[in-house]
């Protein structure tokens, strides 16, 4: 009896609270590995941190680009435990428009502008 009275507590509170809903799991668009100084190593990832129902050809607005991740994205560091270091929400820099991804892809991590410090871009061969 007891069981019961908690699990209909439970399933009285997801559904409540909404959560009885389906969630869309939140993708990791890009997920790379860096070492620095030290031997430190750590993981930068673009992380999606809200879902949006990807576009399709017959959808307004369509864009390829947009066709398999769509929503909002922070870069994300974390250490090698998988704690979070820092965020930077990328979306703020696009009007806080949805942004769409077209598929996964590594970045790439070097001195591009010559000035000792490490950037970040798109890794791409030559």
């Amino acid at each position: 009896m007891k069981f019961k009275l908690i699990g209909v507590i439970i399933i009285s509170m997801l559904f409540f609270t909404g959560c009885t809903e389906k969630k869309e799991k939140l993708a990791i668009v890009s997920s790379n590995k860096v070492t620095v100084d030290n031997n430190i190593v750590f993981f930068v990832n673009i992380e999606q941190t809200k879902y949006k129902k990807p576009l399709t050809p017959d959808d307004d607005g369509f864009d390829m680009y947009k066709s398999r991740f769509y929503g909002q994205f922070a870069l994300v560091s974390r250490n090698v435990s998988g704690e979070e270091i820092d965020r930077i929400a990328l979306n703020q820099f696009f009007e806080n428009r949805d942004m769409g991804f077209i598929g996964e892809f590594k970045l790439g991590f070097q001195d591009m502008n010559a000035d000792g410090d490490l950037d970040i871009g798109y890794e791409f061969e030559k």
